[in-house]
């Protein structure tokens, strides 16, 4: 059904967009040591946020996103550097425009709201 093949090429494009995620961030020193170790993590909980299973929960509890990236220093510049990288890695998704939108919101959003320093 055209439904099913939505939600395969959905799956699709999340596994590839973290693919290239890991891939851009595997160049940047900076935010590759925020984010390599967590990979598995933001995967997890990106499949969770937008609609997939409740594997994040299961496997490491409520996400806590705040205390998890307390112990890292995270301004402006560490913030702008992932943004560039994450938006690097869903231009080369092509995913349709308001799907593109909704992603650039929600990680722009979160991105600030992770931000520990000035």
């Amino acid at each position: 059904s055209s439904s099913a093949q939505a939600q395969n090429d959905d799956s699709a494009m999340k596994a590839t967009l973290q693919t290239r995620f890991a891939y851009v961030l595997s160049g940047d020193s900076e935010v590759d040591r925020i984010t390599k170790a967590g990979l598995q993590g933001l995967t997890l909980f990106l499949a969770q946020y937008w609609g997939g299973p409740a594997d994040y929960d299961h496997e490491r509890g409520e996400p806590r996103l705040r205390m998890r990236h307390a112990p890292f220093a995270i301004g402006p510049a560490e913030r702008d550097r992932w943004l560039g990288h994450m938006r690097e890695a869903i231009g080369e998704q092509a995913p349709a425009p308001e799907v593109r939108e909704a992603l650039l919101q929600y990680f722009e959003m979160g991105a600030e709201a992770l931000r520990n320093r000035d």
